[in-house]
């Protein structure tokens, strides 16, 4: 199937029934392989047996995409054709949404895409990956509490609280994080609700929910907690798992994105975390020494940005500032972080030169 004309891999919204029924006149004049894949197009790349025989494509045919695995199940009766899989497989979210789009082929009821599933809908990051298993919520018309009913979960879902994405209803991204919030671990929640301010979600609009039509949901109270706490200004998931860590040391509130200048007003520096007026904590992940794209041909991949690194680092230091880097690893034991950083702000108090430069938050 062409790749170019896939929804998904394209990020357009297309509007879809499903069981998508194709016009006469189109099924008169196409020829069927062609007029299925145009139902999997608008269908995210999956449709049914019985689709497929609505495209006029034959038994024999059938049978045999099937048998030599052209064609690949999803559901039961639900199959998406393997050109398709293989351009979806190296991202976690397009594979999600099939597997979504293929629960939604085969069920019925006022079914709204919900949670991680609506994560993935809205390209909300989210700490632990998407899987496939879809999540989504039959909508009960009274306010009580979800409730879960075989596979999927009972809520009220508004028509309000709901939107149209990649032809799919789905919750709206208020009301996914505000799910999201009540139902996730607190390092987890923190991550999305983060990525979710950056990428323009009101914070108020998720409260007001909390508020009001969700008030005494299981979770609500902590979920609050993780919207009060969060910050558009973390900008990826180890800056938010960060300022968790932080939090759990009971050290003192970061600030966030700041830039340092060097006493002549030249810029040295944007910050990740600035903590106590002097001490910078920096966070990396691994590959951003050993990707190949820092690799120039020396003796070790990566150098080129180690090399950057350290000279960044000793222009920090000659202005006074102490600096600790934080790593995706900590997270399994704090104990590393939290010694560096106590020694860093003892040696920043015994300094008693003032910091040479000055500092403000980046814009």
């Amino acid at each position: 199937m062409d790749s170019g004309r896939n929804s998904l891999c394209t990020g357009q919204a297309v509007a879809v029934i499903a069981p998508y029924v194709l016009p006469d006149p189109l099924t008169a004049a196409t020829e069927p392989l062609a007029a299925l894949e145009l139902v999997a197009h608008r269908q995210n790349g999956v449709f049914t047996l019985a689709q497929a025989r609505q495209c006029r494509v034959a038994d024999a045919v059938i049978a045999q995409q099937v048998r030599t695995r052209q064609w690949l199940p999803q559901r039961r009766g639900v199959y998406v054709d393997r050109a398709e899989l293989a351009r979806c497989a190296e991202d976690p979210a397009r594979l999600h949404v099939l597997a979504v789009q293929a629960f939604l082929l085969v069920h019925q009821g006022d079914l709204v895409v919900s949670h991680t599933s609506a994560a993935a809908l809205h390209e909300l990051p989210v700490l632990q990956p998407y899987g496939t298993r879809p999540v989504l919520t039959l909508h009960r018309p009274d306010a009580a509490p979800p409730a879960r009913p075989g596979d999927r979960l009972a809520a009220s879902v508004p028509f309000a609280q709901r939107a149209r994405t990649s032809g799919m209803t789905v919750t709206n991204r208020a009301r996914t994080v505000a799910d999201l919030a009540r139902t996730q671990q607190w390092e987890a929640a923190v991550v999305m609700a983060d990525a979710a301010l950056r990428a323009g979600v009101s914070r108020d609009a998720v409260l007001e929910l909390l508020d009001g039509p969700c008030r005494g949901w299981p979770g609500a109270a902590a979920a609050r907690r993780v919207l009060r706490f969060a910050d558009r200004r973390a900008e990826s998931a180890l800056e938010s798992r960060a300022r968790c860590w932080f939090a759990s040391l009971d050290l003192p509130a970061p600030e966030l994105q700041v830039e340092i200048f060097d006493q002549r007003h030249r810029f040295v520096a944007r910050v990740d975390f600035l903590l106590q007026g002097r001490t910078i904590c920096e966070t990396d992940g691994r590959a951003k020494y050993l990707g190949e794209d820092n690799y120039s041909g020396g003796d070790e991949p990566g150098g080129n940005a180690l090399w950057a690194e350290k000279q960044r680092e000793d222009r920090l230091r000659e202005l006074g500032f102490e600096v600790v880097r934080g790593y995706w690893s900590d997270g399994a034991d704090l104990t590393r972080l939290d010694t560096e950083l106590h020694r860093a702000f003892a040696r920043a108090a015994l300094d008693p030169s003032p910091l040479r430069g000055h500092q403000r938050p980046a814009r």
